[in-house]
């Protein structure tokens, strides 16, 4: 009973949802952070996980043939119970709730790619942001290897505030 339900909410979904398609290893390659890739892991189990249910519940499930087990079973067995037997009676009739689970996955999933696609903007503006950090830092010497002359040829007007600075400092507290 269940399985007939979630197999037409399977399919309306698979109707009603675009199609997605991720590259995950040209994901894995730019996610560096322990963040990054648990969350890359849990997007993987989801898209699993989807595909799995895809696989199982993308058809309706056979009907059931009674008539095939009416010949696996004694004719004078069956002669025995009413003409119509009562579970083809009641499986006739049977009506299949939709499989609201299903909708609860798909908007889980929803949310994870969103948050996921959200993740990635947010690696790309960080990993710009560094480089033109870095680039600047190139650009301006800074580095293990700058000298004090490099800072001050880069930055003008930061000889006044260091000398200020100097100027200023106790150094008999220092001295204590």
């Amino acid at each position: 009973m269940l399985a007939r339900a979630t197999a037409r909410a399977a399919a309306r979904a698979a109707r009603a949802a675009p199609r997605r398609s991720v590259n995950l290893s040209a994901l894995e390659a730019k996610v560096t952070s322990d963040e990054g890739k648990q969350e890359l892991n849990r997007l993987k189990m989801a898209l699993n996980e989807a595909e799995l249910l895809k696989q199982k519940y993308s058809s309706a499930p056979a009907a059931i043939d009674f008539a095939a087990y009416k010949g696996k079973v004694d004719a004078s067995l069956l002669a025995l119970v009413e003409p119509r037997p009562l579970a083809e009676k009641e499986f006739k009739g049977v009506q299949y709730p939709p499989f609201a689970e299903l909708d609860e996955a798909k908007a889980e999933y929803d949310a994870m790619f969103a948050e996921a696609q959200q993740k990635i903007a947010e690696s790309k503006t960080r990993i710009d942001e560094l480089t033109k950090q870095m680039n600047v830092m190139v650009a301006k010497k800074v580095g293990h290897a700058t000298t004090v002359d490099d800072v001050y040829e880069a930055y003008p007007d930061i000889e006044k505030e260091v000398d200020d600075e100097i100027d200023k400092h106790e150094w008999a507290k220092d001295a204590v």
